[in-house]
């Protein structure tokens, strides 16, 4: 695995980009946003106890809080953005979901007590101003599915942010 780890990176850039299109289609053969979120971790379960009994890696917890808290917010994650691409389109629903580097970065300050970079509060104005002109965002009327994208970054956040803690030991 370590010597086709730039395939690998690849392999999973290329599959997680056809994440949107594989829930869209299922939502249209009237999949629900639960259905396909059990679907996607099943697949995922399997690959793992695959790698885990067949291959290289050998599962280990040492840090159960932080990988429980890893798994509510991954779940809460999946659920959200597949709710949200039930509600809107593929393309806003990813871009909403992909602001959690801005919110693993907010709870990394908050509750993590990480130090933030000078210049910390533009960054953030910034890489929110560019969420805003890219969804062309109107405060005139309401969409769940940009409130329910919105949550799956911020939950996905939160889970990158307790990767971070989860790394320390596991």
């Amino acid at each position: 695995l370590k010597r086709n780890g730039i395939l690998l990176m690849t392999l999973s850039g290329i599959l997680f980009g056809f994440l949107p299109i594989l829930v869209k289609w299922g939502n249209q053969y009237h999949f629900g946003a639960v259905q396909t979120s059990f679907c996607r971790f099943a697949i995922a379960l399997a690959g793992i106890a695959l790698l885990h009994y067949c291959g290289p890696q050998k599962l280990k917890v040492v840090n159960l809080e932080a990988l429980l808290w890893r798994s509510l917010l991954g779940g809460l994650t999946v659920l959200l953005y597949f709710i949200t691409l039930q509600l809107t389109t593929a393309a806003k629903g990813t871009l909403l979901n992909y602001t959690y580097s801005i919110w693993a970065n907010v709870f990394g300050v908050l509750f993590l007590k990480h130090k933030p970079p000078k210049g910390f509060a533009l960054i953030l104005l910034l890489a929110v101003l560019g969420v805003w002109l890219v969804l062309g965002v109107s405060f005139d009327h309401f969409e769940w599915g940009d409130l329910t994208g919105v949550l799956s970054g911020m939950a996905a956040g939160g889970g990158v942010a307790d990767i971070k803690v989860a790394r320390k030991t596991d």
